[in-house]
């Protein structure tokens, strides 16, 4: 009973822990730019779907990517999703994120978009977690609404890494 007590209470301080520590990556992209980037983060989750995301820079400007699922099958004219993302941060707060980039990786097992944060609102989304995320994912559903439950402040961690490692 006392060993059982004491592995639980090891596995709760290392899940507490797993923010906190910055494990960032680096990547190069066939246009010769470096990124910098953390690992995706479940911050939503059901039965019918859920939400990863993650925070990685070029050095010049901070981007969230989000790993929707389910996702749409890939068309077969090359056709992105190009809307713009909605964020809401916990001060109430709604910002639109730019459009960047989408794409089906993993042979098509996954499924990335990319949202430019603007400049002006980086030290905002650094005092404030992320409450509800807005995505068009491409299909027939239009826009779907997450109101994020799982890690809200695993966004707010990253950014604090990535602007770590720039200094």
């Amino acid at each position: 009973m006392k060993r059982k007590l004491t592995l639980i209470i090891l596995a709760l301080i290392s899940s507490l822990n797993v923010f906190s520590q910055c494990e960032i990556k680096s990547k190069l992209d066939a246009t010769g730019i470096l990124y910098y980037s953390a690992d995706p983060v479940k911050v939503f989750w059901t039965q019918a779907k859920s939400l990863y995301c993650g925070a990685f820079t070029d050095d010049e400007s901070f981007y969230l990517q989000f790993y929707p699922e389910p996702f749409p099958q890939k068309p077969k004219k090359k056709k992105k999703v190009k809307e713009s993302a909605f964020v809401t941060l916990a001060n109430g707060e709604k910002y639109e994120l730019d459009f960047f980039d989408s794409r089906y990786i993993s042979e098509d097992t996954i499924y990335v978009m990319q949202y430019l944060i603007p400049n002006d609102a980086v030290e905002i989304f650094l005092k404030f977690e992320m409450t509800i995320v807005s995505l068009h994912v491409g299909d027939e559903t239009g826009f779907r609404e997450y109101k994020l439950k799982l890690h809200k402040n695993a966004i707010r961690e990253q950014l604090k890494c990535l602007i770590e490692k720039e200094k």
